[in-house]
């Protein structure tokens, strides 16, 4: 399991769901990736840590809408059931890539320059951390640039029919890249996440 005490400077380190039925939340994770909860109590407003095998992977927190939205130090990566990949999509690529080596330093490499498909890495090859994506061809104008999270599953296409049972939902359906069989789902209260099986693992 690919453990670290910290996260490289500038690198994703914690990943928050704010969530509108906080039980329900912690039942869908936990039976999704395995995912164990504690509740810290009335002290810290109720927020949830989650981990896995003992170690932390996220946390949580009640959203009755007046708090925003979800936030983007992950204990394990690149496992079934923690988080695998981090990515930004963005209708102002050049920008974005500019910004995130100015401020937060990423070492960024160039994956590919072709116009259909430009994305670039933070860091390289198997020790690349995350990745912005020109998203102009899907994201409509007006839209917001955001991040997306990739969590790790063993079968992706298993992992959707245990999200549909349970009450959730099938944005994307699987589909086969370089990196692994992708998809995107929602749980019970709408929120979206990805999953990858295979390559990036």
């Amino acid at each position: 399991m690919p453990l670290r005490d910290f996260a490289p400077l500038g690198a994703p380190c914690w990943i928050e769901l704010f969530s509108s039925d906080t039980a329900g939340a912690q039942d869908f994770c936990g039976e999704l990736f395995g995912w164990a909860a504690v509740d810290a109590g009335a002290e810290y407003n109720h927020y949830v840590n989650f981990s896995r095998d003992g170690v932390p992977v996220a946390g949580g927190m009640g959203n009755d809408g007046s708090a925003g939205m979800p936030v983007d130090v992950v204990g394990v990566l690149a496992e079934p059931g923690t988080p695998n990949w981090f990515e930004l999509h963005t209708r102002d690529y050049d920008a974005s890539v500019t910004f995130y080596r100015q401020v937060f330093g990423w070492d960024t490499h160039v994956m590919s320059d072709d116009p259909g498909f430009l994305y670039t890495t933070f860091g390289e090859g198997d020790g690349a951390l995350a990745g912005v994506m020109d998203a102009t061809a899907f994201l409509p104008e007006g839209a917001p640039a955001g991040w997306s999270i990739y969590f790790g599953v063993d079968d992706t296409d298993a992992a959707l029919d245990k999200i549909v049972e349970m009450g959730g939902s099938i944005i994307l359906p699987p589909d086969d890249s370089p990196f692994g069989r992708l998809a995107q789902a929602a749980d019970p209260t709408g929120a979206s996440f990805k999953l990858i099986s295979g390559g990036a693992q």
